[in-house]
Order: structure tokens, then sequence, then C-alpha cells
């Protein structure tokens, strides 16, 4: 596709690019790639999906150290494909990049509470409860709490 085209075109340039007069460096396009993939995941079509996950996995092998496209991926498997167990492994390694990542450990939650697996749960909830927003931190300890009874 043209936008796979477009992320090698950048790989290849050295990140050599403006954009709106301005040098558009690695961090720039990372940035606006992920956008990409957020909206082609917003509007949720199997081509849309298709394209999100091909971008994603593009971006991962390019910017391997950058924890959101690995989010992506996990949130592809567990929304487009109910594969809350491949999800679950994607967000893992996500939070090893970046034990802070709000969307991975939310998503990683939620994962392991499809599987059933509670201690997994338990672990992402407190993660939730330590580096989550303040309006998450109320539910994920009501549920933690409900698990310990």
């Amino acid at each position: 596709s043209y936008l796979l085209g477009l992320v090698s075109e950048f790989a290849s340039n050295s990140g050599e690019w403006t954009y709106d007069g301005e040098k558009a460096d690695a961090k720039f396009f990372q940035e606006a790639m992920q956008e990409y993939c957020v909206t082609f995941y917003t509007i949720g079509s199997p081509a849309s999906l298709d394209a999100f996950l091909s971008l994603a996995k593009r971006m991962n092998q390019l910017y391997p150290d950058n924890p959101a496209f690995l989010t992506d991926i996990g949130s592809y498997y567990m929304q487009a494909k109910g594969d809350c167990k491949t999800a679950l492994k994607y967000y893992a390694k996500a939070l090893k990049k970046d034990g802070s990542d709000y969307t991975a450990i939310k998503n990683a939650a939620i994962a392991a509470r499809k599987l059933k697996k509670t201690s997994q749960e338990k672990k992402y909830l407190k993660m939730l409860i330590e580096k989550g927003p303040e309006h998450e931190k109320p539910a994920a300890q009501a549920r933690l709490n409900a698990l310990q009874k």
C-alpha cells in the first residue's frame, strides 16, 4: 500500500524529511504513523484493521524500542481476532519497554480477565492503580478488592 511505501521510503532516506517547513525527525514520523494506526483502528472495517496491523508490524520492525506499536499489535489480536492470549504477549512486551504505558496496562488487565488469569489480572490492576490516570484508579481498586475476596 501507499502508506507502507512511505514508511519504507522514510526508513531508506535516513529520516531526512521536512513537514510544514520543519525537519521531520524519527520521533515525529513515529508519532504521525501512530496517528494513522489509531485512525485505521477506529474505522474498524476488515480492510482498515488489516492496514492497521500491517502498519503497526512494519513500524515495530523499524522502531523496536517504541512500545506503542507492540500495544497496537496486541490490540489488533484482542479486538479484531478475539485472541487474548496473543494480545497479552504483545502487551507484556510493550510493558517491558515502558512499564507505564497506560494502554498496554489497561488492555493487559482486560485480556487477563477474559482469559480468567486472575494472578495476571491482579498484577495489571495493581499497575493500573499505581501508574494509571486518577479516573481509572477507583474501578481498578474495586476490581482488585473483589478478586482478593
